[in-house]
């Protein structure tokens, strides 16, 4: 993992949670291969790795609640019911004037095959 990606995730994380909190953290996490998905009673993934990896260096306990929806996990942050969520969460206009974002880890975009054309003659 680049480590000024992880720095960055740090940085942004940092003010959300304070080191010396007494309950563990709340992480929403639904599967979404290849960033979250279930092996056996583990959760593992891109997203996954990632975030302990932060939550390590930060010394952040936490745990991990299942969600079956992106909605339903950003619903449980705003309500206060999860601390934070994982996973292949897109950042959408509407999303990101109700909730912080780190920046993203992955950008995804359209393919579409190249198209030739006859050239006219």
């Amino acid at each position: 993992m680049n480590g000024r990606i992880l720095a960055l995730v740090l940085v942004c994380l940092w003010g959300l949670v304070s080191a010396a909190q007494a309950a563990p953290l709340t992480v929403a996490v639904k599967a979404s291969p290849p960033f979250s998905y279930q092996q056996g009673d583990r959760w593992d993934g891109i997203s996954v790795e990632l975030w302990e990896k932060v939550a390590e260096k930060a010394g952040y306990e936490y745990r991990l609640r299942p969600y079956g929806s992106v909605s339903e996990m950003l619903a449980a942050v705003e309500q206060g019911q999860a601390d934070v969520a994982i996973g292949a969460i897109s950042v959408t206009a509407d999303r990101e004037r109700r909730l912080d974002f780190t920046q993203p880890m992955f950008r995804a975009g359209l393919g579409l095959p190249p198209v030739t054309k006859p050239v006219a003659g």
